[in-house]
């Protein structure tokens, strides 16, 4: 049986254990999430190149017997430093982080959610504050699609709490059905209102169909 592997991959998030290592989140199109140890110091490259929002192809050592798996090696396609230099850019892609962790990536081979998830982090790297919740919130309703929880009959016939989703958000949503997030620059995004009572019914819904912790804040 091989023990090294590759395959694409996004970071989700580090959380460190022992003096200098670090556990790492990654999100996969074919297994959904993968947990790997990252080993070295503070000034390795392989910190430098497993950090939160960057995507690849991840090298991995996995022993099936002991259940663990070892970063190796990642081969950074997208380095997305643009996600640190904005406090909303950086907040909105840590929710989209959290909720795909949340929600097990999609579950296996899930590669809807991959994609989304690469879709929208690219997006936000010139996003100003509205388009960084308009980005969100376009997130949020796709996520409710992979997951198979987006309600039937589409944003005209969603109901959470008996609120219904404001008429610019609707529309919106049709004019960029069948859009990447990174071409919602070429739309007018809903008004900051609407966009901010478009997030709590999805936040809702999400808890309402699938029960997960999906942690959602407020940008």
């Amino acid at each position: 049986m091989n023990r090294h592997k590759n395959f694409p991959a996004l970071t989700l998030s580090m959380r460190s254990f022992g003096e200098s290592n670090r556990e790492a989140f990654f999100l996969t199109p074919q297994d959904g999430i993968v947990k790997a140890a990252v080993f070295g110091g503070p000034k390795s490259k392989l910190r430098a190149y497993v950090s939160p929002f960057q995507s690849g192809t991840l090298y991995l050592y996995s022993d099936s017997a002991k259940n663990t798996n070892k970063v190796t090696d990642f081969d950074v396609a997208a380095w997305r430093p643009e996600l640190r230099e904005m406090l909303e850019r950086g907040l909105t892609a840590t929710y989209i982080s959290a909720a795909l962790l949340a929600g097990c990536g999609g579950g296996v081979e899930s590669s809807a959610a991959f994609d989304l998830a690469n879709d929208c982090l690219d997006a936000l790297k010139t996003a100003d504050d509205s388009l960084c919740e308009a980005v969100y919130v376009y997130f949020l309703w796709n996520w409710l699609d992979v997951l198979g929880f987006r309600p039937e009959g589409g944003a005209e016939k969603a109901v959470y709490a008996g609120v219904r989703f404001p008429a610019d958000v609707i529309r919106h949503f049709k004019e960029t059905a069948a859009l990447k997030a990174k071409e919602l620059y070429s739309f007018t995004p809903p008004s900051r209102a609407s966009l901010s009572a478009a997030k709590k019914i999805l936040r809702g819904l999400l808890h309402e169909a699938s029960g997960s912790r999906v942690f959602l804040r407020e940008v």
